[in-house]
């Protein structure tokens, strides 16, 4: 997938999760909100994308490399830019804190289907 492709599908899929979390929380979206989802929406990406990485090279690869996680990331906040004109160096960092925490937590599998189906109001529709 080209870095534009990359951009444009974390683009939106960041916007329908700020629009679900707008929802939820009675129209009402802070830079807390944006930075949590931001910071989920990395990280269902990159597990799906490591899901996908152990099978295509039957368990050889188990995580993404990190020049395909800083790609990533820097493609998170020409997106995050975009979307927020209140957007800092900060907010960038507690989005790779939040993510680390997410990633470092021993079922981030778990929790991040969680997030989904409270995000979504769902039981059960795990998104990895």
């Amino acid at each position: 997938m080209s870095e534009q492709a990359i951009r444009n599908s974390l683009e939106q899929e960041l916007r329908r999760n700020l629009a679900a979390r707008y929802d939820r929380n009675n129209e009402n979206l802070d830079m807390d909100d944006i930075v949590k989802e931001a910071a989920f929406t990395m990280a269902v990406n990159i597990l799906i994308s490591e899901k996908q990485l152990k099978e295509q090279t039957n368990g050889q690869i188990q995580f993404m490399p990190s020049e395909s996680l800083n790609m990533m990331f820097n493609c998170l906040n020409q997106v995050m830019n975009k979307i927020s004109g209140d957007f800092h160096t900060y907010h960038f960092q507690q989005i790779k804190n939040k993510y680390e925490e997410i990633m470092s937590d021993s079922n981030a599998k778990n929790r991040v289907n969680s997030h989904y189906n409270e995000l979504y109001g769902s039981n059960g529709g795990n998104v990895i």
